[in-house]
């Protein structure tokens, strides 16, 4: 390594020799004999030398390790799968931007992004293609904002974005515009064509609060907002939201323990009738929660809950499970040709475990898999997927019946893959 090659760290060194007058403990950049500009410890010591005045060099390449330093460094502010700043990163950058925005008389507003369909993407065509829209979906995100704002990743298919210096709500308003075209462009994974969307929440500092955790927990709650609504893909956080949440958080509560519990969930029968002969043919299987406080809550009062907080598998495997009980009773009572049909959320049918269940009930209560129908709207799986099952020519909301036998569920993915 030649450390002399450069005057100027060799001035430095020499100043500070000169300076402190002991040993010397200092960074510098050499050349090596490959040509190669390498990062350099250096120990320099006065010594004496048969009465001579020298000084020992000690020289140690620190490239590597240096390299190796800021990659650990990186790492712990940034997200290892789409490169953007991570959680804590991302609350550094907040705060600052914030106190800026104090200073300078600006607004900050923090965007909430939650990808709808992702989970589907993930459960059915496996976490690598979920991993390749995701890494897209961050550089859509980053093509969309400023130099100065920031996109952050928090995990799993949620992001957010730090929009600096806000002069006016109109220039919010066209960036989120962008985001959710961008969002909603075809993907390319894995040889497929996606399709999905988001949902976003949006705040402000510092008017709405000035605390960086106070503010993610207003985009959060304006987020989900917007997915419940579904025909409104972005909201703006209010004050009242926070009620609704709360409702929402214990609602949610409530339904866990009636689940744990099984207490307060009745299905109702709602009798199918043969036009020509007037004969009962079987059954529409109606779902009621009987709240302590509430009274009777109807399925939409709970299923979008259900859905986006993930309870809609236990609560749609309890319907089965007791739909299954009363098929085994027709039978017992001599009523095999009796029919059971019971609504599923496209949230549990893209389950892994969807077929499992349907099979245990029907080998549980012995009953042919033809007595039980599944119902599946396709406004539903529309929504939920951005895919019809079929493209047939029935409209929107008109139900789609499948038997439960043979590999349904695999089937059900098969077309709902389809562009």
């Amino acid at each position: 390594l030649d450390i002399w090659a450069y005057p100027e760290e060799r001035v430095r060194m020499i100043e500070h020799l000169t300076q402190q007058g002991q040993v010397l403990h200092m960074e510098m950049h050499g050349r090596h004999r490959d040509g190669e500009v390498r990062l350099v410890d250096v120990s320099v010591q006065p010594i004496e030398l048969n009465g001579v005045p020298c000084l020992l060099l000690t020289a140690r390449d620190i490239s590597e390790l240096k390299q190796a330093q800021a990659q650990v460094q990186h790492l712990a502010y940034h997200d290892a799968l789409t490169n953007l700043p991570n959680r804590t990163l991302f609350f550094e950058r907040l705060q600052h931007e914030i106190r800026r925005a104090q200073r300078d008389g600006v607004r900050v507003a923090l965007l909430f992004i939650d990808l709808d369909r992702f989970k589907w993407v993930n459960d059915t065509l496996g976490h690598g293609t979920g991993d390749l829209l995701l890494r897209e979906a961050a550089t859509r995100l980053q093509a969309c904002v400023r130099e100065t704002d920031t996109v952050a990743r928090l995990g799993g298919d949620e992001f957010t974005v730090i929009l600096s210096a806000i002069r006016s709500e109109t220039e919010v308003d066209r960036i989120v515009r962008r985001i959710l075209a961008a969002v909603e462009e075809p993907f390319e994974a894995d040889g497929r064509t996606l399709h999905i969307s988001a949902s976003i929440g949006i705040t402000f500092a510092p008017d709405q609060g000035t605390d960086p955790q106070v503010l993610l927990k207003n985009a959060d709650v304006a987020m989900y907002q917007a997915k419940q609504r579904r025909a409104e893909h972005w909201i703006r956080y209010s004050r009242d939201m926070d009620a609704d949440a709360l409702e929402r958080l214990t609602l949610e509560g409530d339904l866990r323990k009636a689940l744990r519990g099984g207490t307060g969930l009745e299905l109702l029968l709602q009798p199918i009738v043969a036009m020509d002969n007037g004969r009962m043919t079987g059954a529409e299987a109606l779902l009621r929660w009987h709240h302590p406080e509430r009274g009777t809550l109807l399925p939409e009062d709970m299923i979008p809950m259900a859905e986006t907080s993930g309870l809609i598998v236990p609560l749609g495997t309890w319907v089965l499970a007791s739909a299954g009980r009363q098929l085994a009773e027709w039978r017992a009572q001599g009523l095999d040709h009796l029919r059971l049909a019971v609504n599923v959320s496209a949230v549990q049918i893209m389950h892994p475990d969807f077929e499992r269940v349907v099979r245990g009930v029907i080998e549980a209560n012995g009953f042919t898999p033809d007595r039980l129908v599944l119902e599946l709207s396709e406004s539903v799986m529309l929504d939920s997927t951005g895919h019809t099952l079929g493209g047939g020519s029935a409209g929107l909301g008109e139900p789609r019946v499948f038997s439960p036998a043979g590999k349904l569920e695999r089937q059900v993915r098969r077309q709902l893959a389809r562009p």
